[in-house]
């Protein structure tokens, strides 16, 4: 299946950055974080279709995935 995939600035070697990324099925948020070098520590918001999402959301054919990192401030 393939995903497509949104990377915020903030997260390693992203930089607003948009790609496709195959995956087999079944896979969940966790799967295409570990395929991407990713951890659940680097990644604080996820979107999948424009819906607030969790790490063991399943994913499917066709379906936008957006990463977005924690952000600190003061």
């Amino acid at each position: 299946m393939e995903v497509a995939v949104k990377l915020y600035p903030g997260l390693p070697h992203a930089k607003g950055s948009r790609m496709t990324i195959e995956m087999r099925e079944p896979a969940v948020v966790a799967d295409l974080l570990r395929e991407l070098g990713f951890n659940e520590l680097d990644v604080e918001i996820i979107s999948v279709n424009g819906v607030l999402s969790q790490f063991n959301t399943p994913l499917h054919d066709g379906d936008t995935v957006s990463l977005i990192p924690f952000i600190g401030g003061g």
